[in-house]
């Protein structure tokens, strides 16, 4: 078999809706991964949830508010880089105010370096 896989937001509901499991929410983040949010009640409940996605899923289970949130294990790992892209430049941009550059300054400065470090999809988040 192998291959890589992949659990997109829409076979996770997939999969959920199979196993009987239909309340849920789909959470939009602002840097392109979605997640699926699930409440349970019980550890039973919790158990049934987390043993059906055994790969491909990113699972974070909140005991406090008693949901767990599932991601697209891959698409997880791009939005954390994307969003440490994102930290450096903002970083970046507050650094060159500090030094006495102008906003339009800091903002070429972030451009020059996103440029060059490929970053211009963080760029282009920031100034869309």
């Amino acid at each position: 078999m192998g291959g890589k896989i992949e659990m997109e937001v829409k076979n996770i509901i997939k999969k959920l809706n199979k196993n009987g499991i239909t309340n849920y929410e789909i959470i939009p983040m602002e840097v392109g991964c979605d997640t699926v949010r699930i409440p349970y009640r019980t550890g039973y409940e919790l158990t049934n949830i987390t043993e059906l996605f055994k790969r491909g899923v990113k699972i974070d289970i909140d005991i406090y508010t008693k949901t767990v949130t599932l991601w697209d294990f891959k698409e997880w790992e791009r939005s954390r880089k994307l969003y440490d892209k994102l930290t450096i430049l903002v970083e970046l941009f507050y650094a060159e105010l500090r030094t006495g550059k102008t906003p339009a300054e800091a903002k070429q400065t972030q451009h020059d370096y996103a440029k060059t470090n490929n970053m211009m999809a963080a760029f282009y988040m920031i100034y869309k």
